[in-house]
């Protein structure tokens, strides 16, 4: 269920990660919390991190459409805020480093940014050479993508189908696409790959874990 709310919020939750703690200040009234940002403008209908206290580090909260901050509630995309009205996860309050390096289990930003984008190309399931396009995207300051195949150009011999797959970094340039859920499962016997791949100078390349016989080789193309 967490992952079908990431992908849900996808597009939300990516704009909020790149956005840096407001400096503004809290304010209270009957109806509830909401952020002034200091200009006459506050959030709303929106993810936001904040460093209310400027210690450095920031906590995610949501703002409804009227600009109050959710708390201790779920909020309208599925995610869980707490008392206070942060983000958390499986009782954690979730985090981000605002001090110049924003917390992550991948590296640093620039090092997530360099791999963030969509790769086209090719691989060799046992039916034979087919399309490959892999989108990755960081959603709450993880890694994840979007693996969709097909068949080549002049081919049939794959049906189309996608797979969301969580990224792992490995290695300085290495990576591992482990699949999580179908975003659209062809019938048959069809099963999502894992990937162990090498990610440089916009080449995505490498092989399943479980079968050096079934390799990757994509272009990043945007």
């Amino acid at each position: 269920m967490k992952k079908t709310r990431l992908l849900l919020t996808t597009a939300v939750m990516t704009a909020a990660m790149g956005i840096t703690a407001f400096a503004g200040q809290w304010m209270q009234n009957a109806t509830g919390w909401w952020y002034d940002y200091g200009n006459g403008t506050w959030p709303a209908s929106s993810w936001q991190w904040i460093d209310g206290n400027n210690d450095g580090t920031a906590e995610c909260y949501y703002f409804d459409q009227y600009g109050y901050m959710a708390e201790n509630t779920t909020t309208p995309d599925g995610f869980t805020v707490d008392a206070s009205g942060a983000w958390v996860e499986n009782g954690v309050v979730q985090t981000k480093d605002v001090t110049g390096t924003a917390v992550d289990k991948g590296g640093s930003n620039q090092q997530q940014d360099s791999v963030i984008g969509i790769y086209r190309g090719y691989y060799t399931p046992s039916q034979g050479q087919s399309g490959i396009d892999v989108e990755i995207y960081e959603d709450f300051g993880e890694l994840w993508a979007t693996v969709k195949f097909y068949s080549l150009e002049g081919r049939n011999n794959t049906k189309e189908g996608s797979y969301l797959a969580r990224v792992t970094k490995t290695g300085s340039n290495s990576y591992r696409l482990e699949g999580d859920s179908w975003l659209d499962s062809p019938a048959g016997l069809y099963v999502w790959i894992d990937w162990d791949v090498e990610i440089e100078d916009g080449m995505l390349k490498g092989e399943s874990p479980t079968d050096s016989d079934i390799i990757i080789r994509c272009e990043k193309i945007q």
